[in-house]
């Protein structure tokens, strides 16, 4: 398995997402959960920094890996698609915050 292969690339796959995913809502994010039945043996994870909110690029891709290393270093359990878009910016928030906002609310879709 590749590393390529963990994110969500493809457009049609982000509208699939949108469409069929299931939204839920914390203070920073907007994030939809797609379950699906495939033979994959790992989830997906897409992420959105929109220029709306954050203009510099620098800070959208801090953040972008950022989440990026939370999915890495989160224990996965079943196979659900994840995408993330960022409603604000959250780029004075440290690390900790982002990780424990993230994975509670993970969690809190899985149980």
């Amino acid at each position: 398995m590749a590393a390529r292969d963990l994110y969500i690339k493809k457009t049609a796959q982000y509208k699939e997402m949108l469409q069929e995913g299931k939204k839920y809502f914390s203070p920073h994010f907007i994030l939809y959960v797609l379950s699906k039945e495939t033979s994959r043996e790992y989830a997906k994870l897409g992420i959105s920094v929109p220029k709306k909110h954050i203009k510099q690029a620098i800070k959208r891709n801090r953040i972008k890996r950022v989440l990026r290393e939370i999915w890495r270093k989160r224990e996965q359990k079943g196979l659900l698609d994840l995408f993330i878009i960022v409603k604000k910016d959250i780029t004075a928030i440290k690390y900790d915050t982002i990780s424990k906002e993230v994975n509670n609310k993970c969690d809190k879709i899985l149980s």
